[in-house]
């Protein structure tokens, strides 16, 4: 079967960002972290989607994360 790749998932995830559907936009940036643990831009995404869900601490960690 074949993968999406990165960067169809990334403007997946940043579509549902910016209708507020954060759990969707967090459900595509973690397919991203799957294949790829330090892709700043879907740590960066999920951190955003994080403070949109409440779950503050969480963001924290992939905000910084990101930018290391």
């Amino acid at each position: 079967m074949h993968q999406p790749d990165t960067a169809r998932l990334l403007a997946e995830a940043h579509a549902r960002q910016r209708a507020e559907r954060a759990a969707e936009a967090l459900a595509f940036c973690d397919r991203v972290l799957a294949r790829d643990a330090l892709n700043a831009a879907a740590l960066h995404l999920s951190g955003l989607a994080l403070i949109r869900a409440g779950r503050a601490a969480e963001a924290i960690e992939r905000l910084e994360r990101a930018t290391h």
